[in-house]
């Protein structure tokens, strides 16, 4: 939901394309450079977790997660690789990072460090 906020205040706003489901700010108190036709990252981000909270509720219903934390390691894993999927059509300000990953991107790549971390430590446990 955070993201579709994002669009309504054009932060969070993306390069600039000439795809047919680009989108166009026209209020100059919009975030956004307006006038532009712009990838609209934040739908992009929206749909990615939808589709992730889809998957894991699916999972959940099957009785896939055995043990404790799976399932969090699994969001871990999937909301970092997702937001590595947006990243490069993004043109917002994200901060300063080290060469080709915005300081967004090092924490994607946290988030899918710890996710992965999460899910071998609790696959390495014993179920009780």
């Amino acid at each position: 939901m955070g993201r579709i906020g994002c669009l309504f205040a054009g932060c969070c706003f993306g390069k600039t394309c000439d795809l047919p489901w680009a989108i166009t700010f026209h209020n100059a108190e919009s975030l956004a450079p307006t006038g532009q036709a712009l990838h609209p990252t934040q739908l992009y981000d929206a749909g990615l977790n939808l589709v992730i909270t889809a998957l894991l509720l699916r999972l959940s219903k099957t009785g896939w997660a055995k043990q404790s934390g799976q399932t969090t390691g699994l969001y871990l894993l999937l909301a970092g690789l997702a937001r590595l999927a947006v990243e490069p059509f993004r043109a917002d300000a994200r901060g300063t990072g080290l060469g080709i990953f915005s300081a967004t991107g090092l924490v994607a790549i946290g988030l899918i460090i710890a996710g992965t971390t999460m899910s071998v430590v609790v696959q390495s446990r014993r179920a009780p």
